[in-house]
């Protein structure tokens, strides 16, 4: 049939931008603007996600518990990180520590 090669590949289009949706949601910031603080355990550090395991926490919880202790977090490496946060030990993890 004519419409069944268009289907396929709009099918695969589509499995294309829901995986493109996950990767940008992983790097989107979370907002955390309602996180009241609960102390300054994390005072003073800097704290840089690189992945997660979901099974344990997921990125947005932690963020927040970075900031509910009073540290910062960023999107993207930078000189003023002091922490790097990775549950799996990919090539990009390796290249930065």
């Amino acid at each position: 049939m004519p419409g069944d090669s268009q289907n396929s590949k709009l099918s695969g289009l589509s499995s294309r931008v829901k995986h493109h949706s996950k990767l940008v949601e992983f790097y989107r910031e979370t907002d955390t603007n309602e996180v009241i603080k609960k102390s300054d355990m994390f005072h003073g550090m800097e704290f840089y996600i690189v992945n997660v395991d979901e099974t344990i926490a997921n990125k947005p919880y932690l963020e927040s518990r970075i900031v509910e202790h009073g540290g910062r977090r960023v999107q993207n490496l930078m000189e003023t990180t002091t922490h790097i946060i990775a549950a799996t030990m990919t090539f990009k993890v390796r290249t930065l520590v």
